[in-house]
């Protein structure tokens, strides 16, 4: 009975949190993806490049909508270690706030994922002009070995980031400096 007396209060103000804290998380992560196409993420991901490429992955928002969206679920993992917090739930606590520790390298790694895979697609443009140019006959393999290259570098880097297969990169690295 004693334990009903704390825990309901606990309880009702976690929901509110939680109820208010999602609601905030929203409107947050709009506002934010609204700025982000007013200030021209959107222009500027069509001419780099982005857009075509989150086409291709099948991926249908634009990089606005995507920037607000990953800023609501940073929020609202927020709010849910606060709503633990409340409950006094520390295994919760503790394990959002290990996640909330990693984001970081999430939004690193999906940066450097990008970043390469634009730069695979434009350094595939240069050698398969160059190449055509020049007038080589193996234009094709010349293009899908520079693309190919630069994404498995890209893959290889995204895996550091994120923490990943460390021994196994190691062993890629001296291998490839041993041949």
């Amino acid at each position: 009975s004693d334990r009903l007396a704390v825990f309901g209060p606990r309880l009702v103000l976690a929901l509110v949190v939680l109820i208010l804290g999602w609601l905030i998380a929203l409107i947050i992560g709009n506002i934010l993806a609204t700025i982000a196409q007013s200030v021209g993420f959107d222009s500027l991901s069509r001419r780099i490049g982005l857009t075509r490429l989150l086409d291709t992955a099948g991926i249908e928002k634009s990089i606005s909508a995507i920037i607000g969206q990953l800023v609501t679920w940073i929020l609202i993992l927020v709010v849910f270690m606060a709503a633990a917090e409340v409950l006094g739930i520390e295994s919760v606590q503790s394990f959002l706030n290990d996640i909330l520790r990693y984001v970081p390298h999430v939004i690193g790694a999906v940066a450097t994922l990008f970043i390469g895979l634009i730069l695979a697609n434009f350094l595939a443009d240069i050698v398969r002009h160059a190449s055509q140019a020049s007038g080589l006959n193996h234009t094709n393999v010349l293009t899908l070995i520079t693309r190919n290259a630069v994404v498995v570098f890209t893959i290889l880097t995204v895996l550091a980031e994120l923490g990943i297969a460390g021994d196994i990169m190691r062993a890629i690295v001296f291998g490839a400096i041993g041949m």
